[in-house]
C-alpha cells in the first residue's frame, strides 16, 4: 500500500474526529461527564445551580467518579517525575498503578501527560487512541486486499463503533484494543514472511496491550490469539506450527516485557477482594446473545436516553455493543452466509473474523459473560468489520438474478419495519401514563443506575424521539438499508458499486452520530468549578489539611457525600472510603470477625450529609493514622507526604511500637536517618507496626513504598527485550511475496 493512501486516510480521520470532538481538541471542553455531579449529588450543585436532575449520559458515571480524579493525581505526579505507585487518599491508602482500571501505564496516555496541559492531555489521550484505532483497521483491511474506499469507510466505522462509545468511560478498553488490528496484520504477514521480524513486532504489540489494559482485558488477548490460530486451521492451508509459534512467542515475550506492570496487578488481585458483586447467573441470560443480534437495529431495545429493554437480561446496550451500522451488520451477515456455503474457500483471515464473531455471541449467552463481560465486544466488532468489507465485495460480484430477490426482501423488510415502528409509536402515548406509574413505583435512589424520579420520567417520555425516524441516527440506518436493497436490484456493476458506497456511507454516518451523542463533552468551566470545590468541600479541606487528617463520611447515601467514590483524590484529602473494582483489606472493608477497631484509629474528622465537619477524637491531630501500641507520651506529626513516601517527626521518649492504621500492603518500609531500613510488619488484619527505639532527641522517620517485585520484574523485562532483539537479529534473506487474503 502506498504512503499516500495512509496519509489520506489519516487526514480524513482527523477531519471526522474534528467533527466529533471539536472544542475538546483545543481544550474548550473536557471529555468527561461532569454534568452528572450537579444533577445527582447534593454537595456538587454549586457546579451548575440550574441542573434539572437529567444528565446528558449517566451510563458513564465511573469516568467522572473514578477515572478523572485519579488521572489528575497521576498527571501531577508524572509531571513531577514521581511514579504514582500508591494512592494515599482513598481506603486509607491503596496501590494505584497496580489497579489496572487506572490505565496509568498506557503509552499514549503517558506521552500525552508528558507533553500537554492536563485538560488537553486528558482529551488527546482519548482522541489519539480513536485515530490510531481507525488507522490500524485501515492498514489491516488494505493488507487483506480491500480497496481504499472500502477500507476507509469500514475503518472509520470501526473507529467510532458502538463498543468504543458504550465503554468510553473505561479508557482501558480502547487503550488495549487499538493494538489488535496491528497485531492481526503483523501475525497475518508473519505467516508467509520473516518470522523473527513479525514475532518481535507481535511481542511489542502484545506488551502494549498489557501496559494499556487490566487483568480482565488481558484475557482477551489469548482469546484473539486462539481465534487467529483456529482461523489458520479452518483455512486448511498449512503453516499450523508456524502460526502456533508466532502467537506463542509473541505472547510470551510480551508477558516478559510487561512484567513490571503485570506483577503488581497480579499481586493486588491476590491480596484484595472484589466487593462489587453480581447476582447469580440466571437462565434468562441465555437471551443475551440473541438480543445482541439487534445490532442490525439496536434502537429496538431502547437507548441510554430512554427505556432500555436489554436490562431484563441483567445487561445493557446489547445491540450497541456490537453496532457497526445497519448496512454494515447486513453486509457482515451476507458474508457469513456466503462463507458457510463456500467453506472450502475460507481464508485464514475470513475464518478468524467469523470465529471472533461466533465466539463472542456464544460466550455472552453462557455464564462466561459474567467473567469476560460484553466489554470483550471489540473482538466481535473487529470480526464484523472484516466480514462487512467481505460482504461488500460479495454483493458487488453477485451479478445474478438471485440478488434481486434479496434486494426486494431488504426493501420490503425496511418498509414493513418503518410502518410497524410508526404504528407502535402512535400507540405508545396511550400506554405512557401506565408506564410512567410503573417507573415511579419502582424508583430507587442508588448511584449505580442514578434512579432519580426526574431522570426516569424523562426516559419514559423520550421513547418516541429516540426510536422513531425523527432521530437522525434511525433515519440514516433506514436509508442505508434501503440503499443496500437498491444495490442488490441493480445488475449494472458501476451503479451497484455506487449504491453500495452510499449504503456503507449512510451506515457510517449513523454510527458517528450515535458516538457523538453518547460520549461526554462539557465546558472546561465546569471542570474548573469542580477543582475549586464548593462550600462543603472547602470546609472539609480546610479542617483536614493542617494535620493531613483522615475523614469519615457518615452520609446515609452516596449522593449526599461530600467526597463520593474516588473524588477524595481530586481534592487530596484522606478518607476511609474509596471506589475500585478491587479493594484492599482496610478500615473500610474491615473483616467482620476481626477485633473491633478503637474509635481513635478510624478517623480524626467526620462529615455528615449536611456537610458539617466534626472532630471525632479528644485531641485533633494525626492520631487516627498513627497510634502507639502502649501509651508512650511521644507525639507524632506528619512533616511531608507524597504518593510513595511519608515523613514523620517523633518527639523524644522510650522505645515503643508504632502502629500505622493506613492500609497495610507489602512493599512499605521505614528509614530512620542513616540507620538500616526496616520493613513494616503486618498487624492483623489490615494495619502495620514498627518498633521505634528510645531517643533523647526528636526522631525523623521516612515511610517509603516500592513494589516488592519491581527488581525481579525489571529483570524479566530486560530478558524480554533481549529476546526481541534476538528475533530481529535472526532476520535474514528477503521476504517472500504473498497474497494475504
Amino acid at each position: 500500500m502506498r504512503p499516500k493512501d495512509i496519509a489520506l486516510f489519516i487526514l480524513f480521520s482527523l477531519l471526522v474526529s474534528f467533527g466529533v470532538f471539536r472544542e475538546a481538541m483545543w481544550g474548550a471542553k473536557i471529555l468527561a461527564p461532569l454534568d452528572i455531579l450537579p444533577n445527582a449529588f447534593r454537595h456538587y450543585q454549586f457546579m451548575d445551580p440550574a441542573a434539572n436532575g437529567i444528565p446528558a449520559n449517566h451510563h458513564i458515571i465511573d469516568q467522572v467518579m473514578y477515572d478523572l480524579p485519579l488521572q489528575h493525581v497521576i498527571y501531577d505526579n508524572v509531571r513531577k517525575g514521581i511514579i504514582p505507585w500508591w494512592d494515599p487518599y482513598t481506603y486509607g491508602g491503596r496501590p494505584l498503578l497496580a489497579d489496572a482500571h487506572i490505565n496509568g501505564t498506557d503509552p499514549v496516555r503517558l506521552l500525552s501527560y508528558l507533553t500537554l496541559p492536563f485538560e488537553l492531555a486528558y482529551n488527546w489521550n482519548l482522541i489519539i487512541k480513536s485515530i490510531l484505532t481507525g488507522l490500524g483497521m485501515f492498514l489491516l483491511l488494505r493488507s487483506l486486499g480491500f480497496s481504499n474506499g472500502t477500507a476507509s469507510i469500514f475503518a472509520l466505522t470501526y473507529q467510532f463503533a458502538g463498543c468504543f462509545a458504550i465503554f468510553f468511560g473505561h479508557p482501558w478498553i480502547q487503550g488495549s484494543f487499538l493494538y489488535y488490528p496491528y497485531l492481526w496484520l503483523i501475525w497475518d504477514r508473519g505467516m508467509t514472511k520473516q518470522f523473527g521480524l513479525h514475532a518481535a513486532g507481535g511481542s511489542l504489540l502484545a506488551a502494549f496491550v498489557f501496559y494499556s489494559g487490566n487483568l480482565q482485558s488481558h484475557v482477551y488477548l489469548p482469546l484473539f490469539a486462539g481465534a487467529f490460530f483456529a482461523g489458520v486451521l479452518l483455512a486448511r492451508s498449512g503453516g499450523y506450527l508456524r502460526a502456533f509459534l508466532l502467537v506463542s512467542v509473541s505472547g510470551f515475550i510480551g508477558l516478559l516485557l510487561a512484567a513490571p506492570v503485570l506483577s503488581n496487578q497480579i499481586e493486588f488481585y491476590l491480596l484484595s477482594s472484589r466487593a462489587i458483586m453480581q447476582k447469580a447467573w440466571a437462565p434468562i441470560e441465555l437471551l443475551v446473545g440473541p438480543l445482541s443480534l439487534t445490532m442490525v437495529f439496536p434502537w429496538a431495545l431502547g437507548t441510554f436516553r430512554t427505556i432500555d429493554l436489554s436490562k431484563i437480561v441483567n445487561s445493557g446496550s446489547l445491540g450497541f455493543c456490537v453496532f457497526i451500522g445497519t448496512s454494515g451488520a447486513m453486509l457482515a451477515a451476507i458474508a457469513a452466509v456466503h462463507l458457510a456455503f463456500n467453506y472450502r474457500h475460507v481464508t485464514k483471515s475470513k475464518g478468524t473474523a467469523f470465529l471472533l464473531v461466533a465466539g463472542y455471541f456464544l460466550m455472552i449467552s453462557t455464564p462466561l459473560e459474567r467473567i469476560l463481560y460484553t466489554r470483550s465486544s471489540p473482538l466481535a466488532v473487529m470480526g464484523l468489520i472484516v466480514l462487512a468489507a467481505t460482504g461488500f465485495q460479495v454483493v458487488l460480484k453477485l451479478l445474478t438474478p438471485a440478488s434481486k430477490n434479496l434486494g426486494n426482501c431488504l426493501i420490503a423488510v425496511t418498509a414493513i419495519g418503518v410502518v410497524c415502528l410508526q404504528l407502535a409509536l402512535s400507540f405508545y402515548p396511550r400506554f405512557e401514563p401506565a408506564i410512567r406509574q410503573v417507573f415511579l413505583d419502582r424508583v430507587e435512589v442508588k448511584l449505580s443506575s442514578l434512579s432519580s424520579q426526574s431522570l426516569r420520567l424523562f426516559q419514559v417520555s423520550s421513547f418516541p424521539r429516540e426510536v422513531g425516524v425523527t432521530n437522525p441516527e434511525v433515519a440514516l440506518a433506514v436509508l442505508s438499508c434501503l440503499a443496500l436493497g437498491l444495490a442488490l436490484l441493480r445488475l449494472d456493476y458501476s451503479r451497484r458499486k455506487r449504491l453500495l458506497y452510499v449504503s456503507a456511507g449512510l451506515g457510517l454516518l449513523s454510527v458517528i452520530l450515535f458516538y457523538s451523542r453518547f460520549i461526554p463533552a462539557h465546558s472546561v468551566s465546569l471542570w474548573n468549578r469542580l477543582q475549586t470545590g464548593g462550600p462543603a468541600q472547602g470546609a472539609a479541606i480546610a479542617a483536614s489539611a493542617p494535620h493531613r487528617s483522615r475523614i469519615l463520611e457518615e452520609s446515609p447515601d452516596i449522593q449526599s457525600m461530600v467526597f463520593p467514590n474516588a473524588l477524595p483524590a481530586l481534592y487530596r484529602v484522606h478518607t476511609v472510603h474509596g471506589y475500585s473494582a478491587l479493594q484492599p483489606k482496610s478500615i473500610f472493608y474491615y473483616p467482620a470477625n476481626a477485633p473491633a477497631i478503637p474509635k481513635a484509629w478510624i478517623a480524626d474528622l467526620s462529615v455528615n450529609e449536611q456537610g458539617l465537619i466534626q472532630p471525632r477524637n479528644n485531641v485533633h491531630s494525626d492520631l487516627s493514622r498513627f497510634q502507639w501500641e502502649t501509651e508512650s507520651g511521644r507525639q507524632i506529626s506528619i512533616i511531608d507526604e507524597d504518593l510513595n513516601s511519608l515523613f514523620l517527626s517523633i518527639t523524644p521518649g522510650q522505645t515503643g511500637n508504632l502502629i500505622r492504621t493506613d492500609t497495610f500492603y507489602p512493599g512499605w518500609s521505614v528509614v530512620f536517618g542513616i540507620l538500616p531500613t526496616k520493613s513494616l510488619q503486618i498487624l492483623d488484619p489490615c494495619f502495620s507496626i514498627v518498633t521505634i527505639d528510645a531517643s533523647a532527641n526528636p526522631v525523623e522517620a521516612q515511610f517509603i513504598y516500592r513494589p516488592r517485585f519491581l527488581n525481579v520484574s525489571l529483570l524479566l523485562a530486560a530478558i524480554g527485550l533481549l529476546a526481541s532483539c534476538g528475533l530481529l537479529l535472526s532476520v535474514t534473506g528477503k521476504p517472500n511475496r504473498s497474497q494475504c487474503f
